[in-house]
């Protein structure tokens, strides 16, 4: 039985199948060989021996029921929170291709616009240049006193004409008018699409219920942000944070009162002082009581940021129904992206650093639990 995980070590003969199963040709002959070696070694077992084991292993069931159950209503969970997650992933994606889209075709139609503004611009002006010449005209036939009755002919005509360029004027102009207004209309169409984009970003990066970082952010932009640090050699610290009693206080006072436990926690990273998101910090939700803190302080540093929140989460006073303090404390695991036994498989699978470093956070937190008990 494997102390760490909490799983039978059934390696013998588990281990050799897998392997016979991923391995080429050579290496599956190789592996089979040995499978027959572990199963002879099995059948070479007294029936006692047997009866002994599968007696240890039944005491173990039965003494890890509660850890079992558990584990498989987190399992639920987790495989529920990545199928809505993709879920609003997908929803995000179309909607910001759509929103693009209405965002290019008006932005075509809003230069569409301005070139017919330009246009009757130019139009405007040309019947202002047209009709200050046909004024000069009739101005210049007025003068002369031996035109008198030419331009009393023409004088008719012309005013006709003058006053229906004048209204072609004013009809171009209401259009004008009337084009700017649905530009501005389009353009203030086009901030509204930009602001919804945004939301629906910050609604998928974000943890609705505690503000911190969502699941979404968790599976999707941390492995890249842990990828690049090793790049850049930048050292990080991972700390997997485990809220202690989750079964108890959730099925005992009732689902309320673990959502103020949460949103409590992250309420007590954001209050440090030192804190500074973005920068050198950032807390993550992970799963339903698991939460993520990644930082670039030392490893002194960070366990004096964990112990001023378990302080802070002292002073904390939730109440039940009955009026009864409840109190809040958590478990956690850290691993450094230095450490030595990381480094190879890192190295090995870059790809996967972040799988690597979640699963020793994970066993070293439930050592951290184990020794609270």
């Amino acid at each position: 039985m494997n102390a760490k995980s909490g799983k039978i070590d059934l390696t013998s003969t588990s281990s050799a199948f897998n392997n016979y199963q991923k391995a080429n040709e050579v290496e599956a002959k190789d592996s089979w060989k040995q499978t027959k070696k572990h199963l002879r070694y099995a059948l070479a077992q007294t029936p006692e021996q047997i009866q002994k084991f599968l007696d240890n292993v039944l005491k173990w069931i039965l003494s890890n029921r509660k850890k079992i159950d558990s584990l498989l209503e987190f399992s639920k969970f987790e495989t529920e929170a990545r199928n809505e997650i993709k879920s609003k992933v997908r929803h995000l994606e179309e909607m910001t291709t759509k929103l693009e889209e209405t965002d290019v075709r008006c932005k075509v139609k809003v230069q569409s616009l301005v070139e017919r503004i330009d246009d009757l611009q130019e139009d405007s002006q040309f019947f202002e240049h047209i009709i200050a010449n046909i004024k000069d005209s009739v101005a210049n036939l007025t003068c002369a006193s031996c035109w008198q009755p030419a331009t009393w002919k023409i004088d008719t005509p012309v005013k006709s004409n003058i006053h229906s360029l004048e209204n072609k004027k004013k009809v171009k102009a209401h259009k004008v008018s009337e084009l700017e207004e649905e530009k501005t209309q389009l353009e203030e169409k086009i901030k509204e699409l930009y602001k919804k984009i945004r939301s629906l970003k910050k609604a998928v990066k974000f943890d609705s219920l505690t503000k911190a970082y969502s699941p979404c952010y968790y599976h999707n932009k941390l492995p890249n942000i842990v990828n690049k640090c090793l790049e850049k050699n930048n050292t990080f610290r991972f700390v997997l944070i485990d809220m202690n009693s989750f079964k108890y206080i959730n099925d005992t006072h009732g689902h309320h009162i673990w959502d103020k436990a949460l949103i409590t926690l992250v309420q007590a990273f954001h209050k440090q002082k030192s804190f500074q998101p973005n920068k050198k910090d950032a807390i993550i939700r992970r799963s339903w009581d698991e939460f993520v803190y990644i930082t670039l302080r030392g490893e002194n540093e960070t366990l004096t940021i964990l112990q001023n929140i378990q302080k802070a989460l002292d002073n904390v006073h939730l109440k039940n129904e009955k009026n009864e303090d409840i109190r809040i404390s958590f478990s956690s695991g850290i691993v450094s992206s230095d450490e030595e036994q990381l480094t190879q498989d890192i190295e090995n699978s870059p790809v996967e650093a972040i799988d690597i470093i979640a699963k020793l956070a994970d066993e070293r937190m439930y050592q951290n639990k184990k020794s609270k008990k």
